[in-house]
């Protein structure tokens, strides 16, 4: 928006900080084989980035409908935070991952996202689904 640009610009002239969270918004199809193997990263993955003190928000889910389809949505306080998560040895256990000789992953497709209205609250809600 003009607000957030003119705010943005306004801070960068006067050394001033204004913190402006990012977020990612990640699908991802797997190979059927794989899907273990692939939760057994994410769930490293999720757990930690959690932990991170940059990040606001890491929810995974798995589609209603295609049993090989996820998404990732993840929020940083600012695109530093969001930098650092990529240099994190449970994020790099995901980069091995799609790494691997069996190319486990068929399409990855990451949409760059930047705040407007967005507020957590509470515990964040785990639920398994076999």
């Amino acid at each position: 928006s003009k607000l957030i640009d003119w705010l943005a610009s306004w801070a960068s002239l006067h050394s001033c900080c204004v913190v402006m969270p990012v977020a990612v918004f990640v699908t991802v199809e797997i190979k059927e084989e794989c899907i273990p193997d692939f939760l057994k990263v994410m769930e490293v993955d999720c757990q930690e980035s959690r932990k991170e003190e940059g990040c606001l928000r890491f929810d995974f889910l798995k589609d209603a409908e295609i049993s090989n389809k996820f998404y990732f949505y993840e929020m940083y306080v600012d695109g530093d935070a969001a930098k650092l998560h990529k240099t994190l040895p449970h994020y790099l256990g995901w980069a091995k991952f799609k790494k691997d000789e069996r190319q486990p992953v068929i399409s990855q497709q990451v949409i760059n996202l930047t705040n407007v209205f967005a507020e957590s609250k509470g515990e964040f809600c785990v639920t398994e689904s076999k």
